[in-house]
């Protein structure tokens, strides 16, 4: 939550971010950032460990 607080104040010129975030759901936030207008041109990059298509998917899906 304070991550996207931070993004919509700072603006920052890219985001990078765990998908194993704790009390978020990574793609929640992904999506509220591309969904805003002040944050919409910003690209996200997603680390993770998981290697299943499933997550693949869904982390290029949030992109738009």
């Amino acid at each position: 939550m304070e991550g996207l607080e931070l993004a919509l104040e700072d603006l920052p010129d890219i985001i990078i971010s765990d998908v194993m975030m704790p009390s978020w759901m990574v793609l929640h936030y992904a999506n509220s950032l591309k969904s805003n207008l002040k944050t919409s041109h910003v690209p996200i990059i997603l680390l993770t460990a998981r290697t299943s298509l499933i997550f693949k998917v869904e982390g290029l899906e949030t992109g738009r």
